[in-house]
């Protein structure tokens, strides 16, 4: 039946750092950002099948810091969302949305979103958007690297896809389109520090599938996740894919539980990629082992202590050109829930 839900939040989010480049020296630099939102929700339902939502914000940003003076910015949003159902196998959504920025000229951007349900265990999906984004704080002011003459990114994305879920079994397979106009990309500079430029035109196709599979019998309980992605990510100039983004790259979980003791094993691979200079690094299989038990789990208050290995097989990788990334780990974890 026709009901109206409305909702008002009121958040203020302080955050403040000092930075000692030499911890045995007096001197620092310093950072603070003061942030307040207030956001209104309101949600009319006309009926099971129709249903809309208004969402406005408004956000104030103060900055003061030592190296970019006292920046300040003012955003207000206006979204509309419809969603509605009218067949028992079809539901699409539609969203508009505009922003009002301080220094900077926001267009309507839009998405709107398809499900249509073939049989009760197979069914397409259709997404497509125009999106819109300015430079962040950090991108504009983060020292040492900020960039004052960034403009905003916009993209227009499409993404269509499939869903089978059958019983213990998940799977989902998508492949997806996504043109940007000035694209911010943080990448090193010809002094080897991190800075954020705009790249004239890029593009980004490819497919995507994940794999879920649970399975419980008594106490016992198995999971088995999977992912996997292949993306070109191009700039439409060079005709060239964008630094740090590998062509392949993959995940798999696998979990067993048996009452308060679980243990899991998890693997990643990473595609070869291109550095700014346009040599490559080697694309890399890290591996994770992990044992976990839950005491008390039956009580108010349980604790967790979860032991784990990570880069098992003690591989030498780098996310980034020359710098090393961590060789054979323990970590030991406990958690307490009250």
């Amino acid at each position: 039946g026709f009901k109206i839900n409305s909702k008002f939040k009121i958040a203020h989010l302080q955050e403040e750092f000092k930075y000692f480049e030499n911890k045995n020296k007096d001197n620092f630099s310093f950072g603070k950002v003061n942030t307040l939102i207030l956001k209104h929700n309101l949600n009319i339902r006309i009926s099971n099948k129709l249903q809309l939502q208004s969402i406005t914000e408004y956000n104030k940003i103060e900055g003061k810091g030592s190296s970019f003076g006292d920046p300040n910015r003012q955003v207000f949003s206006a979204t509309g969302l419809l969603q509605h159902k009218p067949t028992n196998a079809i539901t699409y959504g539609l969203n508009i949305r505009k922003d009002f920025t301080s220094g900077f000229t926001s267009p309507f951007v839009f998405s709107v979103d398809s499900k249509f349900d073939v049989t009760k265990t197979y069914a397409i999906k259709i997404n497509a958007s125009k999106n819109y984004r300015v430079p962040t704080f950090n991108d504009l002011y983060w020292q040492p690297g900020g960039n004052l003459d960034l403009v905003p990114e916009a993209s227009y994305q499409i993404d269509l896809g499939q869903e089978l879920d059958y019983k213990f079994l998940n799977l989902r397979f998508n492949g997806f389109y996504i043109s940007t106009k000035d694209l911010i990309q943080w990448r090193p500079n010809n002094s080897g520090v991190w800075s954020p430029i705009n790249v004239a035109e890029t593009e980004n196709y490819g497919v995507e599938a994940a794999l879920s599979i649970q399975k419980q019998f008594n106490n016992h309980f198995i999971e088995l996740k999977g992912n996997y992605s292949y993306t070109v990510s191009e700039n439409k100039m060079t005709k060239k894919q964008l630094i740090y983004v590998p062509f392949h790259k993959g995940n798999a979980n696998i979990a067993y539980g048996f009452k308060a003791f679980s243990m899991y094993y998890q693997h990643l691979f990473n595609g070869e990629v291109f550095t700014v200079s346009r040599d490559e690094l080697p694309f890399y299989n890290l591996g994770n082992l992990g044992f976990a038990y839950n005491f008390n789990s039956k009580g108010k208050i349980n604790y967790e202590v979860d032991f784990r290995v990570n880069n098992i097989y003690n591989t030498y990788y780098e996310n980034v050109a020359l710098r090393p990334m961590p060789n054979r780990n323990f970590s030991i974890q406990t958690t307490i829930k009250f």
